[in-house]
This record gives C-alpha cells, structure tokens and sequence, in this order.
C-alpha cells in the first residue's frame, strides 16, 4: 500500500476576504487610539510620520478637496525639508510672536526687503549661518497648541527668509480668490505636508465617522464573530456526533461532510487507527486521506504486513492507560471483523473479558 498524504484543506476566499478586511479595520481603530491618546484637539500626532486629517472649510475646493474629505499627510520638519511654492502644508494658523510680525511688516512695507528676502529656488538655497538673538524669546509650537490655535490646510505662494535663517511661508487658500492668508507662517509652526489622497479611503473613513459607521465597525465584526463562533461549535459538534457514529458502525465514511474534514483532529490517534481499522476496505483510502497526519502516515505501510506492528507502532507510542485501550480497540475490531452484525457494546465487552484471559 503506497504511502498516503493527508489533504489540507485551504481557507475559503470568503474567509480570507472576512478576516482581511476585519484585521485592516481593527488595525486602523488601534492606530485612530494610540494617536489620540493623550492629544488635545489640535494638536497632531503622526503614526510612523503619517497620519489623515478631514478637511473642514471650502477654501480648498478649486484645488480638488471638498469639505469632509479625507487626506494623507505626512509630518516635515520645515526648516530642513525643501518644501516648495506650490506644495500644499498643514500649519498653525494666525500665530505669531512680535518678531515674527516684525519681519513681515518688513516685507510687505518693501519691495527691495522683499526681493532679497525671496527663496527662489528651496533645493539650493543655503541658510545664514548667524544665530538668532531672539530665539529664546521665540514663540513655539506647543505654545501655539497651548494657545488653542487651529491647524489650516493651504498651498504655499512664497517662501521668504529672516537674516537668522528661519523660513516663512506665505499661504493661500485655492479657492480664497488671491487673498492671501494674513499671517506668514514660520517653519515652526509648519507640522505636516500633504500625502496624497484615495477618494475610496476617503469615502470608507467618512463613513466611519458617522454614528452608523462607528456601530458597524465596532458592533458587527464582534457579532459576525460571534456568529462565526457558534456555527463553528454546531459544526464540530455534529461532525463528533457524525464520527461518533462511524465509530459505532452506523455509518460509513460517505456520511462524512467534505468540509468539516478538519475536524477530524479532535480524533485521538488510536481511535483514527480503529475506524480505519473496521472500515469497509473501499473506504479506507478516503479515511486515511481524511484522518491520518502526515507524521504517521507511514504507519499505514503495516496494516498490510501486519495488524499486530500496526496497533503495536501506536501502543508503543502511548502512556500505559492508553497503551491498554490500543490493544482493546484491536481486539474489538478482531470481533467485530469476524462478527459484523454484532453491536458495539457486546464486542466491546466480548474485547474485554478476551483481554483479561
């Protein structure tokens, strides 16, 4: 008899698809709590530098983002990242310390100022290399979180300098009509710049954010598991009740459901080796296929040499108690071959009182 190789059985696709989308939904819940935790309202925390912001204004909605859209950023520090006109930033909006409107006074007030305070081109700009005497008197970024101040989403128009190096940014809405936001914004206050954006995300976080959204993706993966559960518990327990009654010779391996094959681990390996052992010789290749590990599988060589090595080979295997019903089952099925119409019971006690001899 050749060597047989149990079938694995693979996971359905539905299952796959369930537990994909479940396991990618939970994981965005956790990363949604672990950001927000400890988080005022405007403050921003990132996740590996990323994280999604919703955009709350129309002043956007000519470069492409309505109201309630979801988009990717991706934290920069300003003061070192080449950010560039046209590249769209998430900053704190209108705040700034005494300096701060200093200079830009100075750049409104002059155009000469303006010109050599200009950074044309960001990737081979260079900045002065003179320290800032007002730097500890600076304001920053926790003090503009402090302050309450509210973070804005904008597109950059220019990029200007002081003589100490810090950069400004001057920013505007798209749809703002050229009015350009009042404040320049230091690089301090520059947190995030836009990541890009994917329409379906958007859609499936929006919906999310809703009361019904938040129901089904708290409540119906938790009931859909529970559910799962329960038909799992019904499953094996009719697929025990089903080998139960092979075990009794009540049924043949045909009675078998194909898919709760699986189940068939809570088998014992002894009680595998007796249902293989009564079996009709047709069915015995199924149910080695069926119920038979990979690991014993060779076991099966030498139950056509010999029945005795092959009960032998799993007593030898087993702790005294079940060495003992390895040889009681084996003399069961000897009753039972020799005496088909015989009930279980009356070989199991025929089996006994011929072990006790």
């Amino acid at each position: 008899m050749s060597q047989i190789q149990p079938e694995k059985k693979k996971k359905s696709i539905k299952s796959i698809i369930f537990y994909t989308i479940y396991i990618a939904l939970l994981g965005m819940i956790v990363v949604s709590i672990i950001m927000n935790i400890g988080k005022k309202d405007n403050e921003m925390k990132s996740f590996f530098g990323y994280n999604f912001a919703v955009v709350q204004t129309g002043s956007m909605v000519d470069g492409g983002f309505d109201i309630g859209d979801f988009v990717f950023i991706k934290e920069v520090d300003a003061s070192k990242k080449d950010l560039k006109v046209g590249d769209i930033i998430v900053f704190y909006y209108n705040f700034c310390d005494p300096y701060d409107q200093s200079f830009q006074f100075q750049i409104d007030a002059s155009p000469d100022f303006k010109a050599s305070h200009t950074i044309t081109d960001p990737e081979t700009w260079v900045a002065p290399n003179n320290p800032d005497p007002h730097k500890k008197d600076r304001w920053t970024r926790q003090d503009a979180i402090d302050a309450g101040a509210i973070l804005v989403f904008h597109r950059i128009i220019n990029i200007y300098f002081d003589d100490y190096g810090n950069k400004y940014f001057e920013t505007l809405g798209d749809s703002n009509d050229n009015d350009a936001d009042d404040v320049y914004v230091r690089d301090d206050f520059v947190v995030a710049e836009y990541g890009g954006q994917t329409p379906f995300i958007s859609t499936i976080l929006s919906y999310i954010a809703t009361p019904i959204g938040l129901i089904i993706v708290f409540l119906l993966p938790v009931a859909l598991m529970v559910i799962t559960q329960i038909v799992s518990f019904i499953k094996e327990m009719r697929f025990c009740s089903t080998v139960s009654a092979l075990l009794r010779r009540k049924a043949t391996i045909h009675d078998l459901d194909t898919k709760d094959f699986k189940l068939a681990q809570y088998l014992a390996p002894e009680e595998k080796a007796y249902l293989y052992d009564i079996s009709p010789q047709e069915d015995k290749e199924d149910i080695a296929i069926i119920l038979w590990e990979e690991e014993i599988s060779e076991k099966l060589e030498l139950y056509e040499k010999s029945r005795e090595e092959f009960y032998q080979a799993f007593a030898n295997e087993l702790p005294e108690k079940k060495h003992n019903k390895v040889w009681l089952l084996k003399a069961k099925a000897d009753i039972i071959r020799q005496n088909p119409s015989i009930s279980d019971e009356d070989a199991e006690a025929k089996a006994k009182e011929k072990l006790l001899k």
